[in-house]
């Protein structure tokens, strides 16, 4: 959608404004969420959180953008995954 079109539509309709607050505080909590974990929680707790929440991810992304997103290097990962593996 593009962007004038969207501000149109929180301009008009109080259905829309609220919908776009909603999803707008959902990604503003996931990205706090995310921040907090990588300052908190081992790459071990990571991994096994998105393992957890999001397994579909693991089987359609490159593990090189997993491990970018979970702030290690690829060779981390790989052991990480073993480990949980055996």
């Amino acid at each position: 959608i593009q962007f004038e079109v969207l501000e149109g539509a929180y301009k008009t309709s109080l259905f829309a404004n609220k919908l776009g607050r909603m999803e707008t505080e959902k990604l503003y909590l996931r990205k706090v969420k995310r921040k907090r974990a990588l300052l908190t929680k081992s790459a071990d707790e990571r991994y096994a959180d998105i393992l957890a929440e999001q397994p579909e991810i693991i089987r359609q992304i490159p593990i090189h953008k997993i491990s970018q997103y979970l702030g290690i290097r690829p060779e981390c990962l790989s052991r990480i995954r073993r480990k949980s593996i055996s």
